[in-house]
């Protein structure tokens, strides 16, 4: 839990994800006609590409709230 924002969208989206409260969970992105781009929370992929070869390393995902 995030507990110093304990009202925050991203607890209200993660509290409702771990309940099975999808109703919960839409309203919290931004509702059901909410564009993908236009949803307060999405996932960030960093990839790490080795330029001279195009090569994947691991890639990390993390959570990005606006």
């Amino acid at each position: 839990m995030f507990n110093d924002k304990k009202d925050s969208l991203l607890e209200q989206a993660r509290f409702a994800a771990d309940n099975s409260d999808w109703k919960g969970y839409i309203l919290a992105m931004g509702g059901l006609h909410t564009k993908l781009k236009d949803r307060p929370i999405r996932l960030y992929t960093n990839l790490n590409i080795v330029e001279d070869t195009g090569e994947y390393l691991q890639s990390y995902y993390e959570v990005n709230s606006y």
